[in-house]
């Protein structure tokens, strides 16, 4: 999957000398990943990087309702199907303009951002 050229990418962005300070596994650096995706979709990338990570938390920002409720459902539905992969995950989807969700993300302690190819921003 695509998430196989992506999560070094991630991992490389988190700082270098806070890793060999803490002497921590890529394991652990996936594991306090809080990864958001802007202009999340139906939540394919967040629910991809949760499977195939061990990044604990997603968020999706989406600002189409029939996106956001499509990736709730496709959450819950991931949950029900592959208990063994999401358990102790958790995707949160926020139905709001980045510019409205800051706080938010602020809150869930979000410092990966993915804006996803093709989303347009107008600030």
């Amino acid at each position: 999957m695509w998430t196989k050229e992506i999560v070094p990418s991630i991992k490389n962005s988190i700082q270098k000398e806070l890793l060999a300070a803490s002497n921590t596994s890529d394991t652990n650096v996936e594991s306090e990943i809080v990864f958001c995706d802007i202009g999340s979709g139906v939540g394919n990338i967040c629910l991809q990087v949760l499977a195939e990570t061990n990044c604990k938390k997603t968020v999706g920002v989406e600002i189409i309702p029939s996106r956001h409720k499509a990736a709730q459902t496709a959450f819950a539905n991931a949950q029900k199907m592959f208990p063994s992969i999401y358990r102790g995950k958790n995707a949160l989807w926020v139905e709001k303009d980045l510019v409205q969700c800051a706080s938010t993300l602020k809150k869930e302690g979000v410092n990966v951002l993915f804006l996803t190819p093709g989303c347009s921003m107008t600030i």
